[in-house]
């Protein structure tokens, strides 16, 4: 009897053990897709920015970003679409480093509030890319771009620890006035500015 009950229960055991492995590997690959779809909706472009970028470049905008000014809540994702069309004319190809740097804070009565920002709001961690490297108080794009040719590219902020407010990045773009081996850069167009404004 002794023995007829625990081979009923070691089958039992091995039952449980294989339901619970495959209720495991489920929740990995569920996680696994999440993810994923969660990497897919930050690299890609929606419609509505790609038709905004092709608008402003066929109009002739030499750097376009279309929707300047978001609201994003704390801890929560949105994206800056940004287009360089390569207008220069004298080469075959030129690089282009955009930089998008953190410049001011500023509390929803407009007092500026940048030199007093707790350690652990540091708006440049914010800013994602799937090509950028940081770069000063932001990060560095890199893209390089063939005579009369367009790049669009996404900027994805996320506050972390925000405080509730505007905060102000510059974005730059520069490109290589001697393509073929120079260091020399100019500026291409003018500075622009992105606007989040932290909401709670």
């Amino acid at each position: 009897m002794n023995k007829k009950a625990a081979i009923e229960l070691s089958v039992n055991f091995i039952v449980i053990l294989v339901i619970s492995i495959v209720v495991f590997s489920f929740g990995i690959y569920l996680m696994s897709q999440f993810f994923d779809y969660g990497n897919k909706v930050i690299l890609e472009r929606d419609e509505k920015h790609e038709s905004a970028l092709e608008d402003m470049m066929d109009r002739g905008e030499q750097v376009a970003i279309p929707f300047d000014h978001k609201r994003i809540g704390n801890k929560q994702y949105d994206k800056f679409a940004i287009g360089i069309f390569n207008t220069i004319g004298n080469a075959n190809e030129h690089t282009f480093t955009t930089t998008v740097e953190f410049t001011q804070a500023y509390d929803p009565s407009g007092t500026e509030i940048t030199p007093t920002l707790p350690a652990n709001c540091d708006p440049k961690s914010w800013l994602k890319s799937a090509t950028g490297i940081p770069f000063g108080d932001g990060i560095k794009i890199t893209k390089t771009i063939e005579n009369y040719e367009k790049e669009k590219f996404l900027v994805g902020v996320e506050p972390e620890n925000a405080l509730e407010g505007t905060y102000l990045f510059q974005v730059d773009v520069t490109y290589d006035d001697q393509p073929q081996g120079g260091s020399q850069t100019e500026q291409y167009d003018q500075s622009h500015i992105l606007i989040v404004d932290v909401v709670y």
